[in-house]
């Protein structure tokens, strides 16, 4: 994701814009909509508090991420790291999800995690996707896609989600042991079910319906 795309905290304060349709009370929906932007602003808050810390109490920043803070604080250059964050309506209900990400000066910005709200409470999105020690890569692509890219040291893999009303459900995911038996002078990648996918970037582009680096949420 570009720099573009990751903004400061003031645009975290700004409307969500309006909701198309009629709602039988609008007062009710501006209120929600502002309890939302100001727990989005308490997110971005505690996660840039968080940055120069070492220690912390889950309890005290229950939705903040710890892997997402490892992430933040692995690439920090003398805590020249900072972390930057965007809304936007990735499943087109007319409420906002919370994109964070970080910068540092010898990066381009980079996804941590997502927040959205879930049958009225405001849940990490990724909390049970993203895995500690791997390196992660996010795309947000307008038809409400995600790609997710994970690589640890003995394994890769590539997962497309979409945003539901019960939160992000995995519409594929293709792994690789990076440690397996070569086959043909290539690694076997496998999807959950245990098949083989000969072509993982085609099938990965089938699933999302288009090409990957195209419809991107800059």
């Amino acid at each position: 994701m570009k720099k573009t795309l990751l903004i400061v905290c003031a645009l975290l304060l700004t409307a969500c814009g309006s909701v198309s349709g009629e709602t039988s009370n609008p007062s009710s929906h501006h209120d929600v909509t502002q309890e939302l932007e100001k727990t989005y602003a308490g997110i971005y808050k505690d996660y840039k508090e968080l940055i120069p810390v070492e220690h912390w109490e889950q309890e005290e920043f229950p939705l903040v991420n710890p892997t997402s803070v490892k992430m933040l604080q692995q690439f920090m250059v003398e805590k020249a790291a900072d972390v930057v964050a965007k809304e936007v309506d990735l499943d087109s209900d007319g409420t906002n999800e919370l994109l964070v990400g970080f910068q540092t000066p010898i990066s381009d910005s980079e996804k941590m995690t997502v927040y959205g709200q879930i049958k009225g409470k405001v849940i990490d999105l990724l909390s049970d996707i993203l895995v500690e020690d791997a390196d992660d890569f996010m795309m947000f692509y307008k038809n409400n896609r995600m790609r997710l890219d994970q690589t640890t040291h003995n394994n890769g893999g590539s997962g497309i989600y979409e945003l539901t009303d019960e939160g992000l459900k995995e519409l594929i995911f293709i792994s690789v042991d990076l440690e397996g038996d070569l086959v043909d002078g290539h690694l076997v990648s496998k999807d959950r079910q245990g098949n083989i996918i000969e072509d993982t970037e085609k099938k990965i582009e089938e699933v999302i319906g288009h090409p990957h680096d195209q419809e991107v949420i800059e």
